[in-house]
């Protein structure tokens, strides 16, 4: 006989179900990456989707604002730059803390919008803190006369779902609704910090609602005109890498290459990292493992089947191992009851005697004598293998009259 077909153990379905999973990981990372590439995340000046910057960006550049687009290898602020835009910025830390903080008390510009945990994180160390709501109306209104270039005359429809509540007291708040500041401003060391608690009027959509633009073109009067812009789309995934240390993770030397799309994403993140370690063990233990496909399969010109006596036989040597003679005589006592009977519509379930009796009146030719004997010695539980085969041959004689 060949052998069966291996099934699968539980370490393969889960290995086959990992090898799955970071199929699809990748694909979807990748798929991530061919949409990014032209339009980059919401709130990126590379997007033209309706919560990108691409407008403001633009807008400032017609403006005769000079933009800074420095992408680097680790996060800094580009020398030269006046004013530093971060709408809603991903996985802020310390560090990046203290390198805006530093620089705009050397005096630069800081516009800090969004409502998101990266802003949220740089709010609460700038003593700003940020609350949600979902009460707050979508209109705000100017609530100084600093922002009176252009007149703000109408409402803006900035959409907030959150609002400042500082714990210090030199902010002068710019736009409120429902006396909650929507957009403050406050000097620090001799630059400006500019807070938004929505990023929403920076944006592509924004930018087309009622009195947004003017409530922008309000806050760019807080800075010199012609100044060198920067948007930090450092917290926006848009890094680049040293080609001399892509292992390493170092940043100096060598040419500089792009850090985004799913394979950098790979070798340079501890979590794609880990993927890529795990589908290694992996891979290496299904190549040990030597049975990739299974065993080979037996070709049927091959195969020795059985007769079908054979079957029989297994089923009465079963029966002999087993000690089950009384069971099989039993089985034969209830056959030929049944089978007799049936044609005159007699129950098995009739004592012997009044079976033979009523079998008797329907067929004159009957033995009943013999009959009766037959039946009689049929539930005899004491028989022996050669009792049982003569009385099986008794019943067959019967059956076939």
């Amino acid at each position: 006989m060949p052998n069966p077909r291996r099934a699968l153990s539980t370490n393969d379905w889960l290995a086959a179900g990992l090898v799955i999973l970071l199929l699809i990981i990748g694909l979807a990372l990748f798929i991530q990456a061919m949409s990014n590439r032209a339009n980059g995340p919401n709130y990126s000046r590379r997007s033209g989707n309706p919560l990108g910057a691409r407008g403001f960006y633009l807008w400032l550049e017609k403006l005769d604002y000079t933009l800074n687009d420095s992408r680097l290898t680790e996060y800094a602020i580009p020398a030269g730059v006046d004013m530093v835009i971060m709408l809603e910025p991903a996985g802020v830390s310390d560090e990046v803390y203290q390198i805006v903080n530093q620089w705009v008390r050397q005096g630069g510009t800081l516009l800090l919008a969004g409502e998101g945990d990266g802003t949220r994180t740089l709010a609460r160390q700038l003593a700003l803190g940020v609350t949600t709501s979902s009460a707050l109306p979508p209109l705000v209104w100017a609530e100084t006369p600093l922002v009176a270039s252009p007149t703000q005359d109408e409402w803006a429809a900035m959409r907030p779902q959150a609002y400042f509540r500082p714990t210090r007291r030199d902010y002068l708040p710019l736009y409120t609704t429902l006396n909650y500041p929507i957009i403050i401003t406050y000097r620090l060391g001799q630059g400006r910090i500019i807070a938004s608690s929505t990023a929403y009027p920076f944006t592509n959509q924004g930018l087309a609602e009622q009195g947004n633009a003017a409530a922008v073109l309000n806050l760019l009067t807080l800075t010199e005109p012609g100044s060198i812009v920067w948007f930090d789309e450092w917290h926006h995934g848009d890094r680049r890498v040293s080609s001399a240390n892509l292992f390493s993770g170092g940043a100096q030397g060598g040419m500089e290459a792009d850090r985004t799309g799913p394979l950098n994403w790979l070798r340079y993140h501890p979590v794609g990292q880990a993927f890529l370690y795990g589908g290694m063990v992996i891979f290496v233990a299904l190549l040990l493992s030597g049975r990739a496909f299974g065993r080979p399969l037996t070709l049927a010109e091959h195969r020795v089947r059985r007769p079908p006596l054979a079957y029989v036989q297994a089923i009465a040597n079963l029966n002999r191992r087993a000690g089950h003679r009384a069971d099989v005589l039993h089985s034969y006592h209830q056959r030929l009851k049944k089978m007799l009977g049936h044609r005159y519509r007699l129950s098995p379930a009739l004592p012997d005697e009044q079976f033979v009796q009523a079998l008797g009146k329907y067929d004159p030719g009957l033995d009943a004598a013999a009959l009766h004997h037959l039946l009689t010695r049929l539930q005899n539980r004491q028989a022996s293998e050669a009792e049982l085969v003569q009385l099986a041959t008794e019943v067959a004689t019967w059956l076939k009259q």
